[in-house]
């Protein structure tokens, strides 16, 4: 199993380095590396979206991952798959490797997806799994170049 993962790193890592990098970090279609956000309330009233540690890297040759960053030294993978997309708008997910759930680490879980672009960086998710058994919504942001001041 060590060996997959490894190979599997191994094989994005390849597929980030290789040419692809442009298109990860200055796509405006689903490839990309994406943060999920989560709602925070600020009173009553407003709502902020701040930054949570999953993210996820949808790659050219249709393969994704998910994984974490809890701030405190641990970074993992905790998911990755194949899509495939089935008409604009939606696509269908199959998870090879699941780190937190029995059920979607069958190595044969599919989800169907519905996405919708707010603008280039911030992307409207809802998901639905057999296992799940319900339409599950998520918002996620673009993880874009660093822009420094320079001298």
């Amino acid at each position: 199993m060590k060996q997959k993962l490894f190979l599997f790193i191994a094989a994005v890592f390849f597929c980030l380095t290789a040419g692809a990098q442009e298109t990860l970090y200055k796509s405006t279609s689903l490839i990309g590396i994406w943060n999920q956000l989560q709602p925070y309330p600020i009173d009553s009233v407003r709502m902020a979206w701040i930054p949570t540690g999953n993210f996820k890297i949808y790659n050219v040759d249709r393969t994704f991952l998910l994984f974490i960053n809890n701030g405190k030294g641990l970074t993992a993978i905790t998911a990755y798959g194949e899509y495939d997309g089935r008409k604009p708008g939606e696509f269908t997910e199959t998870l090879h490797f699941h780190a937190y759930s029995k059920e979607l680490n069958s190595g044969n879980s599919k989800s169907t997806l519905r996405y919708k672009m707010q603008n280039d960086s911030v992307m409207q998710v809802e998901y639905y799994n057999e296992n799940i058994k319900k339409w599950v919504p998520e918002l996620w942001r673009r993880v874009t170049e660093l822009h420094t001041k320079r001298k």
